[in-house]
């Protein structure tokens, strides 16, 4: 980690392929080049509680791109549009105590 977190991005992910694959579901173009996943120490939790340690998980969706079929022959229309950086958090559960 760096300074309590750590990103992986592309092939550094491990189940990323997973992740893709549903993504790809709800929109065909995103690739696991688009998807970054973080991991944060928060202060949430602590060793010696149930539940444990819980780190911050963000997914961000980045690059993006959507090309019109339909109004690309409309003179002024765009050609495409690139959606800006899409991001999400949730609490995950790191460490069980046994």
């Amino acid at each position: 980690t760096n300074n309590g977190s750590a990103t992986c991005t592309g092939t550094g992910c491990p189940n990323l392929a997973e992740l893709t694959a549903v993504a790809k579901s709800v929109f065909p173009a995103i690739g696991a080049d688009n998807i970054a996943i973080t991991y944060s120490l928060t202060d949430i939790g602590d060793l010696n509680t149930p539940g444990g340690v819980k780190p911050l998980i963000t997914v961000r969706i980045t690059g993006l791109q959507h090309n019109f079929l339909l109004f690309s022959g409309l003179n002024g229309a765009p050609k495409s549009l690139t959606f800006p950086p899409l991001t999400t958090s949730t609490l995950g559960r790191w460490f069980e105590p046994s």
